[in-house]
């Protein structure tokens, strides 16, 4: 129940096997093994990288969801981190 509210509606596909090892923070694997999809994904990019997630994260005021608030801050220190 305290995810309810940050529950995406959406997934992120087409990732190769090998990007699922480590870069994809949270998924969902449907069928047997052959639908993999991500919620949260790290990608690097050049000399930096891009976190991006489906979870919603700006359904409420930072102040009225905790766990959404806590899950953003982990975003920023997981984009922060070389």
């Amino acid at each position: 129940m305290s995810f309810s509210k940050v529950v995406p509606h959406q997934f992120m596909t087409g990732f190769r096997p090998w990007e699922f090892q480590g870069r994809v923070h949270a998924g969902v694997v449907v069928g047997w093994v052959h639908n993999p999809a991500a919620f949260i994904v790290e990608k690097r990019l050049g000399r930096g990288k891009l976190v991006a997630t489906t979870f919603r994260l700006d359904q409420e005021a930072p102040d009225v969801d905790p766990l959404a608030a806590a899950l953003y801050d982990s975003l920023l220190s997981l984009a922060a981190r070389q």
